[in-house]
This record gives structure tokens, C-alpha cells and sequence, in this order.
């Protein structure tokens, strides 16, 4: 029995590459050119390997919205946009997505 992916279930184009991340194709370019993501060139088109992909996305900790963040915290916006400039939580951005919140670092301003 042969176990062994087909390209298509080990790469992803860079269009597919904008959607796993939710980011445009310029994005997917300036990353590039910055050294976040290495591409491989083959068949003519840019594809990047789904295994660095995931590396680059996995956390430990789950991420919350900021939406998910003021349901979970029971807040405002307002609060906690305060709580993030005295210092008490600080926002993750992955590749200049929106801000997100760790969970355990909520967990410590949660009443």
C-alpha cells in the first residue's frame, strides 16, 4: 500500500497559501521577501510546503479575537483596549493579522 502524499496534499499555491492564513497575495509576497515563508518554485508557479505552514501557525495556547476576547473576559471594548495599554494583556499578531489574545494571558485579568 503506498502511503505517500501526492504534491497537491504536501504544497499549496500562494493563492491557497493567502486563504489558510486569511491574508492577501501581497501579503503572501512581502512575507516571502522578508524570510517568513520560503517558496518553492516548480511547474512554473510558487508553492509552499503545507508542513512549514503549519509550523508557522501552530501555538500552544488558543487565540482569541478581540470579539472572542470581550464574550470571554464579560467586557467592553473599551476595557479591554486599557487593560492592553497599562500592560496587563499584550496582543499576538501572526504576519499582520488582526490583534488576538492568548487565553492564559485573559485568564489573568479575568474577574
Amino acid at each position: 500500500m503506498n502511503t505517500e502524499k501526492s504534491f497537491s496534499d504536501k504544497y499549496l499555491t500562494r493563492n491557497e497559501t493567502a486563504k489558510y492564513f486569511g491574508v492577501s497575495r501581497q501579503a503572501i509576497y512581502d512575507w516571502e521577501k522578508k524570510g517568513l515563508i520560503t517558496p518553492i518554485r516548480k511547474f512554473g508557479r510558487t508553492y509552499f510546503e503545507i508542513e512549514d505552514l503549519e509550523k508557522i501557525d501552530d501555538d500552544d495556547d488558543e487565540l482569541l479575537t478581540i470579539p472572542e476576547a470581550l464574550k470571554y473576559l464579560k467586557i467592553s471594548r473599551t476595557t479591554l483596549w486599557r487593560a492592553e495599554k497599562k500592560g496587563l494583556i499584550t496582543p499576538v499578531r501572526k504576519f499582520g493579522k488582526a490583534r488576538k489574545f492568548k487565553k492564559t494571558e485573559l485568564d489573568k485579568i479575568k474577574e
